[in-house]
């Protein structure tokens, strides 16, 4: 028992040397350890330190932090995605969920969890979750999308302008969905 025992030691020890190596490339890094309600920080922001508060939950961590660090538009969305409670459910058997959301402090960013384990029944026992800044990305995209729907010759809307527009307008009102950008 105690080889087995230190094995798994020194299997942590090498999956946390690991993740704090590939933290450097996120904008945030977090090991959640679903079992044991443990957040462990790999590397994080400023803007996110601040709302951290150690001595509560990580279901609760989550959502103070996604309250107070995402635009109040993007927040009911970030909530949904950030929720602990539902994460084996809506993860299934992937591996890893991706959205995308605006920040009040850098502009878009995306969010990603990843499993790290599950238990024999399949239920998630540790994730790690990360953002990455999107921002430049997003600009880009913009600018693509935006010449994509202008004849450059003429500087008029081409045909796929008023596709996207009557797809909008379709979407509005059959759906009642509003286009918050």
């Amino acid at each position: 028992e105690y080889n087995t025992a230190l094995a798994y030691q020194k299997d942590l020890e090498k999956q946390y040397k690991l993740l704090a190596s590939i933290s450097e490339i996120y904008m945030t890094m977090h090991l959640l350890d679903i079992e044991n309600d443990i957040i462990t920080e790999f590397s994080s922001t400023e803007s996110v330190k601040k709302y951290v508060n150690h001595s509560s939950d990580a279901v609760n961590q989550m959502r103070n932090v996604m309250m107070n660090t995402v635009i109040p538009q993007d927040v009911e969305a970030a909530l949904a995605f950030t929720d602990l409670t539902t994460i084996s459910e809506r993860l299934g058997s992937k591996k890893t969920i991706i959205d995308e959301f605006r920040g009040k402090h850098r502009g878009w960013f995306s969010a990603q969890f990843i499993v790290v384990d599950r238990d024999e029944s399949g239920k998630i026992t540790r994730l790690v979750f990360t953002t990455q800044n999107i921002d430049e990305m997003k600009k880009e995209q913009e600018k693509l999308i935006a010449l994509s729907s202008v004849d450059q010759l003429t500087q008029l809307k081409n045909r796929h302008a008023y596709e996207m527009k009557i797809d909008e307008l379709m979407q509005k009102e059959v759906f009642g969905i509003e286009n918050n950008s």
